[in-house]
C-alpha cells in the first residue's frame, strides 16, 4: 500500500484496538506517518526505537518493596489512554526485548503496569531484504499478534508530503521528477519484497473478520491487502471473492423450495444455519404450506448436516406454538416427517425431548 493509502487506513485499525505493523524501507516516512495521525487525532506520539533499548529500558528496573522484588515504571510508559505508543525497529531488537513486547501485545501490560484505556499501538520494521542487518521475525506466534502492512513510496505522495513543508522548493521537485521519468531509482525504491509468511490461525480470523465488518465498506479497494496483513496473501482474494458471492447471492428459503442442490452443496455451514433461521419464520408465517412445498424443504434440508439443523429443534422445544406447526407439517408430508424422525435420532441439540415432535 502506498504511502496515502496507510495513512487512510492505519488509525481505523488502531481504534478497533489491534496492532499493526508498518513494513517498509528506511526513509519511506513510516515515523512520519504515525506523527501526522497523532496531530490529526491529538494524540501524543511516544516512540520506542527497540534496537537501542536494552531490556531493562523497555520494562523496567527491579527495586526491593520490603520482601518482594517489584517492577519500577520505564519512563517511557503512557500516562493517558490519549497516546500512540510506537514500537520502531521491532525486528532489530534482540529476543528479550521481544519477549517483553509479545506481553505488551497479548496483556496490553508489562510486568504490573498495565497501559492506559484507549492507546494505540503501532510497530514498524524494515523488510527482509539483503540491505539490511536483522533479527529475522520466523516466530508464528509472534506474527500472528499484528496486522501487517506493506508500505511502499511513490512519487505522487511524495510531492504532495513535500509541498507542505516550510522550505518546499518547486524547482528542486521538478528537477527530480523528470529524472525519475528517465530513471526511476534515482527515487523509487525496491517495492518487491515480501511480508513474513503468514499462516492464518482462529485468532487471525477473528481479528479478519473484525476488521471485514468495520472496514470493507469504508475502503473496498484496500481490504485485499489489509486481509492479506491477517490471514497472508494466498487466502485473503479467494476470501473476500467468497464473501462477495455470498452477500450477493445469499442461501434463501427460495432455494429449499425448488431444491437448488447446486446452490446448495456450494453454501458453507454459516449460510446453512442462517437459512435454517429463516425457514423457521417462513413456517411460522405460511401455515398453508402445501405437502410439495414441504416435500421439497425436506429434500434440501437431507443435503445439510445433521448439526446445522438444529435451530428447528431447539425453537420446538422453546415455543409450543412452532411446536404445533411442526407437527401439522408432518402430517401433510411423509418426505418432512422422515426428515425430523432423522435429526433428532441422535439428538444433535443434547437435550431433545422427542416425547414433544413424535405422537
Amino acid at each position: 500500500m502506498h504511502i496515502s493509502e496507510v495513512r487512510e487506513v492505519l488509525p481505523r485499525i488502531m481504534e478497533l484496538r489491534e496492532v499493526p505493523i508498518l513494513v517498509g524501507h528506511a526513509g519511506v516516512g513510516k515515523t512520519e506517518i504515525v506523527k501526522q495521525i497523532g496531530k490529526e487525532t491529538g494524540r501524543d506520539v511516544r516512540i520506542l526505537v527497540l534496537s537501542q533499548m536494552e531490556p531493562g529500558d523497555l520494562i523496567g528496573m527491579p527495586a526491593r518493596d520490603k520482601d518482594r522484588t517489584v517492577w519500577l515504571k520505564p519512563d517511557w510508559f503512557p500516562k493517558s489512554g490519549n497516546e500512540i505508543l510506537f514500537l520502531d525497529e521491532i525486528n532489530r531488537a534482540s529476543d528479550i526485548t521481544r519477549a517483553a513486547v509479545m506481553q505488551l501485545l497479548l496483556d496490553r501490560r508489562l510486568n504490573d503496569h498495565v497501559l492506559p484505556d484507549g492507546v494505540w499501538l503501532v510497530a514498524a520494521m524494515n523488510p527482509d531484504t539483503d540491505k539490511y542487518e536483522l533479527n529475522q521475525i520466523i516466530d508464528q506466534a509472534f506474527i500472528d499478534r499484528f496486522v501487517w502492512l506493506k508500505v511502499t513510496n511513490n512519487m505522487r505522495d511524495f510531492k504532495q508530503y513535500a509541498a507542505k513543508l516550510e522550505d518546499y522548493d518547486d524547482a528542486y521537485i521538478q528537477a527530480l521528477s523528470k529524472f525519475y521519468d528517465i530513471d526511476y531509482s534515482v527515487f523509487q525504491m525496491d517495492n518487491d519484497f515480501k511480508l513474513p509468511e503468514i499462516t492464518p490461525t482462529p485468532r487471525a480470523h477473528i481479528r479478519a473478520m473484525r476488521i471485514y465488518h468495520a472496514l470493507s465498506k469504508e475502503f473496498p479497494n484496500y481490504m485485499e491487502e489489509i486481509m492479506a496483513g491477517v490471514i497472508g496473501h494466498k487466502y485473503s482474494k479467494q476470501m473476500l471473492q467468497l464473501i462477495s458471492e455470498i452477500a450477493t447471492n445469499p442461501l434463501s428459503v427460495d432455494d429449499l423450495l425448488e431444491v437448488n442442490a447446486k446452490k446448495i452443496k456450494k453454501a458453507n455451514a454459516g449460510e446453512r444455519v442462517n437459512v435454517v433461521n429463516q425457514l423457521i419464520s417462513y413456517l411460522k408465517a405460511n401455515k398453508e404450506i402445501t405437502s410439495a412445498q414441504l416435500d421439497n424443504i425436506a429434500k434440501s434440508l437431507r443435503m445439510f448436516d445433521k448439526e446445522q439443523l438444529g435451530p428447528i429443534i431447539r425453537e420446538s422445544q422453546d415455543s409450543k406454538d412452532f411446536n404445533a406447526i411442526i407437527l401439522d407439517c408432518r402430517k401433510k408430508s411423509k418426505e418432512f416427517s422422515d426428515l425430523i424422525l432423522y435429526i433428532i435420532k441422535d439428538d444433535v441439540t443434547g437435550q431433545i425431548d422427542i416425547t414433544k415432535l413424535i405422537k
